[in-house]
């Protein structure tokens, strides 16, 4: 259980903030942003070593909750989600919480399957051949508008342009 300075810093601006619950975030193998959500008042347990999830979880797809045998992964097994306290948001679209991205974690070192661990190994990879890693994302969303008969799209598409209406 955290006992340390770093953890009391946290938790008291996380009360300052109003924040009631930390959500400790991953992005797996299929894209998809998933998270584990602890209360600030159990937060001392998980603050240095994170929260369990199933290994598995990497081998999950994006169309069916189960794990694709073919990953070698499965239910039995855990790694540790470790907060990078470094990326904590608070979450202005759900007041009370807070978000963290989290590291993966197996016996106390990165684990190879981690996209973020992977991700750091390539920019260094890249850096030691004189290269420097410049990314991006990008949105995807829709544009919708209220109407007496519901919500509507205020896009109008054809094959050769799209309109704003």
């Amino acid at each position: 259980m955290a006992t340390n300075k770093a953890f009391k810093k946290v938790k008291k601006s996380l009360q300052e903030a109003g924040v009631r619950f930390v959500r400790i975030l991953w992005c797996d193998n299929a894209n998809i942003i998933r998270g584990k959500a602890v209360h600030i008042e159990m937060l001392s347990h998980y603050f240095d070593y994170g929260v369990g999830i199933s290994a598995g979880q990497q081998g999950v797809p994006v169309m069916y909750d189960a794990v694709i045998p073919e990953t070698g992964l499965g239910p039995v097994g855990e790694i540790r989600l470790v907060p990078d306290w470094f990326s904590f948001t608070p979450l202005p679209y759900a007041p009370s919480h807070a978000r963290v991205i989290g590291n993966m974690v197996l016996n106390g070192s990165h684990w190879a399957l981690c996209p973020r661990n992977f991700l750091v190994r390539m920019i260094e990879a890249a850096r030691r051949e004189g290269l420097e890693i410049k990314a991006a994302f990008e949105n995807e969303f829709y544009l919708l508008r209220q109407t007496s008969e519901g919500i509507i799209s205020c896009c109008t598409f054809n094959l050769h342009k799209m309109e704003i209406g």
